[in-house]
């Protein structure tokens, strides 16, 4: 792998981690440890914190020449684009104002731990009680993002 190359893997996994980071939902749902039993922030200097990140990751990806890439990294470098271009999309239009999937995004992750109960019980059951603990703070604070509800 050149140069180039490792930069990309290296801008590629900072991202996703920095991104799961952030988000311990989706952290959970894709196996790891360090998001279960949170539902980290749903405000407003949340939001702008994801969009400096994917602006910063956008301007780093458009500095790297695709063509130094292989195959592989070229399809993974136009699905991040397309990712992070949909991301900022989304925030200037200000999704975030108008889209209240909070509730969802609970109730997702509590069937994730009430599934997980199956196999590790009492793993399960710390996360859900934590989970309960914080989901007045999440719901109150993604309410107070919602200015234009998306009409049903």
């Amino acid at each position: 792998m050149n140069r180039t190359g490792k930069t990309f893997e290296g801008l590629l996994g900072g991202h996703f981690e920095g991104e799961l980071a952030d988000d311990p939902v989706a952290a959970n749902m894709a196996g790891l440890r360090d998001g279960e039993g949170r539902l980290g922030h749903a405000t407003l200097r949340h939001e702008e914190r994801q969009q400096r990140r994917r602006l910063r990751t956008l301007s780093a990806l458009e500095s790297i020449n695709p063509r130094e890439l292989d195959r592989e990294q070229q399809l993974d470098r136009l699905a991040l684009r397309s990712h992070l271009l949909h991301g900022v999309e989304d925030f200037e239009r200000g999704r975030h104002t108008m889209d209240p999937d909070a509730i969802d995004a609970v109730l997702e992750v509590l069937f994730h731990e009430l599934q997980r109960g199956d196999d590790e019980p009492a793993r399960a059951a710390a996360n859900l009680r934590s989970l309960l603990r914080k989901a007045p703070r999440f719901l109150a604070e993604a309410a107070s993002l919602i200015v234009h509800p998306e009409p049903v």
